[in-house]
């Protein structure tokens, strides 16, 4: 039996976080280079490995952003602290869950 599911459809809960391309580089690229695709080097967009991470990574942010109202993404600002995240996210889901008639 063969399932086929609606990978199309909206999710109870989906969370991206907003960082700008140069503090995203900062933070995944701390002591490394950006590796080929991470950096989108194969979109030939530029030679340095840093500057590709940039621009790629800008146009990455930039699709989220246009999804937000189209799929119901919940937008959460990366530079928030990771507590102020989690008490964030967990609110979240507590409300999703209670929707759904689970008490936590």
């Amino acid at each position: 039996v063969k399932k086929f599911y609606n990978f199309a459809s909206r999710s109870d809960l989906a969370i991206y976080f907003d960082i700008d391309p140069k503090t995203s580089l900062e933070r995944i690229c701390f002591n490394i280079t950006p590796n080929f695709y991470e950096a989108g080097m194969d979109l030939n967009l530029s030679n340095d490995p840093y500057e590709s991470y940039m621009i790629f990574q800008g146009r990455v942010i930039d699709e989220y952003k246009k999804m937000v109202d189209e799929f119901g993404l919940v937008q959460l600002n990366a530079m928030d602290s990771i507590h102020s995240k989690q008490v964030k996210i967990r609110e979240m889901l507590r409300k999703v869950l209670l929707e759904k008639g689970i008490e936590v």
